[in-house]
C-alpha cells in the first residue's frame, strides 16, 4: 500500500499506471454541482477521458458485495463497433458476478430517435424511416441482441431490450431493479461515431449504483 499526497492527482495516477501494470482504478464518485461541472472538468470525467485501464466508480454501496450486476451493451452502428467489445462487457459482468455470487442482467437501450436524427441529417427522412424500415431495424436489432446473449449463455429472462434514450433508460432501469453495479463501455464506436461525453459521462452522476467502465483497448481484468 502506498499513500501519496500531491497537488495534481490525475498526473500522479497516470505516472503510477505507466510504471506498473495495474488492472483497475477504484475511485469514489465525487458529486459536484451542475454549475461546477459546467465550469470545470472534474477529476472523474478526466479519468474517463484519459485513463485506459478499467475504472470502478464506487457510489451508494447498499450491500457489502454486489447482489445485482448489469452489463449495458450497445448494438447500434455495427459497422463502427469494436469487434467483440459487447461480449467482453458481458464477460466482465459474469466474472464479477461469479466472484460476488451475484445475479447478472443484460440491458440494451435501443435509441430509435438517434437513428431517426441521423437519417434526417442525411436528408433521407421519408426514405429511411418509413414504418416498414423502422420495423425491420427493430427486428434486426432484436435478433443481434438475442444472438449476443445466447452465445454468452445468458438466460432470456435476464435480457432486456428497452427503446429510449440510453442515459435515461439506464438510470430508470437501475433504480427500478436495484442494480448494485453497472458494467459499461467508455466508448462503443470508433471513427466518426466515436465521441467523448457519451453515455457514461451523461449517467455517471445520475446513477443510483456504482459503475465499472471498460475501454476497448484495456487489458482483461
Amino acid at each position: 500500500t502506498e499513500v501519496v499526497w500531491v497537488n495534481n492527482v490525475l498526473d500522479e495516477i497516470q505516472i503510477h499506471l505507466k510504471e506498473q501494470p495495474f488492472a483497475m482504478v477504484v475511485k469514489d464518485l465525487e458529486h459536484e454541482s451542475r454549475l461546477m461541472r459546467a465550469m470545470f472538468t472534474t477529476l472523474d470525467v478526466r479519468l474517463l477521458r484519459e485513463c485506459s485501464v478499467p475504472l470502478h466508480f464506487v457510489d451508494k454501496a447498499s450491500h457489502a458485495m454486489p447482489r445485482k450486476v448489469l452489463a449495458a451493451v450497445d448494438l447500434s452502428r455495427p459497422e463502427d463497433q469494436f469487434q467483440g467489445f459487447n461480449d467482453r462487457l458481458i464477460n466482465e459482468a459474469l466474472k464479477l458476478a461469479m466472484q460476488c455470487k451475484a445475479q447478472v442482467e443484460i440491458l440494451y437501450a435501443y435509441d430509435m430517435t438517434s437513428m431517426q436524427t441521423d437519417a434526417e441529417n442525411l436528408g433521407h427522412k421519408s426514405f429511411w424511416f418509413g414504418s416498414n424500415l423502422a420495423e425491420s431495424l427493430h427486428e434486426a436489432q432484436s435478433e443481434a441482441f438475442r444472438e449476443l446473449t445466447e452465445r454468452n449463455g445468458i438466460e432470456p429472462e435476464a435480457c432486456h431490450m428497452v427503446m429510449g434514450d440510453p442515459a435515461k433508460v439506464l438510470t430508470i432501469f437501475c433504480e427500478a431493479q436495484g442494480i448494485d453495479i453497472v458494467v459499461m463501455g467508455r466508448i462503443h464506436h470508433r471513427g466518426l461515431a466515436k465521441y467523448v461525453g457519451s453515455t457514461v459521462e451523461r449517467v455517471l452522476y445520475k446513477m443510483p449504483s456504482s459503475v465499472l467502465v471498460i475501454t476497448p483497448q484495456a487489458p482483461t481484468v
